[in-house]
């Protein structure tokens, strides 16, 4: 602080002009500081949320692909029983129908 106010003094200015700088520095460094901080903060909130959409569309796209495949399936097994031979047979076209209904599967 020293070396601070005896530049001032050379310089013709009142010594508490160095108190002023001090004070006026740490304020300015603070409000830097603050900036930068809610900058990174925003970008972090921001970097997470288009995380968070590539996921829930990644998921959805597997849970999509999961119900084609299990669609396939079923759709197969009713081809199977197509002609039922049998009671049992009827049955078993009538549930894997009705899961396709339950998936929604097409066709």
């Amino acid at each position: 602080m020293m070396p601070l106010r005896r530049w001032f003094s050379d310089h013709g200015l009142p010594a508490w002009y160095s108190w002023l700088a001090v004070v006026g520095l740490t304020v300015l460094s603070n409000l830097l500081t603050l900036v930068v901080v809610l900058n990174l903060s925003d970008n972090a909130v921001e970097n997470e949320r288009i995380a968070r959409e590539t996921a829930a569309a990644e998921a959805q796209a597997a849970a999509e692909r999961s119900r084609r495949g299990l669609c396939t399936v079923i759709k197969t097994q009713e081809e199977v029983f197509s002609t039922p031979s049998s009671p049992t047979g009827l049955k078993a076209r009538e549930a894997w129908h009705d899961l396709g209904n339950i998936f929604r599967c097409e066709g």
